[in-house]
């Protein structure tokens, strides 16, 4: 998959499998990914660079995506 721009750090499948969820500390992105199609479905780029993802859960709905952060000082 293609599109950070620096190394990924964690990634995750949705619950039912058709999606996979990839984040970069160090590009400052968390992207969704189609796993059918392999194409980038969304980008939410206001994740802080000085942290790491603890925890994350997509919502049963797949609407909601929360996720949980570790400050790294």
């Amino acid at each position: 998959l293609e599109g950070h721009a620096l190394h990924v750090g964690a990634v995750n499948f949705s619950p039912d499998g058709k999606r996979l969820f990839s984040f970069s500390r160090r590009d400052g992105t968390l992207r969704l990914w189609d796993t059918a199609t392999g194409k980038q479905a969304g980008v939410y780029a206001g994740v802080p660079k000085k942290s790491n993802p603890h925890t994350w859960a997509l919502s049963p709905d797949g609407g909601t995506l929360a996720v949980g952060y570790v400050s790294l000082r």
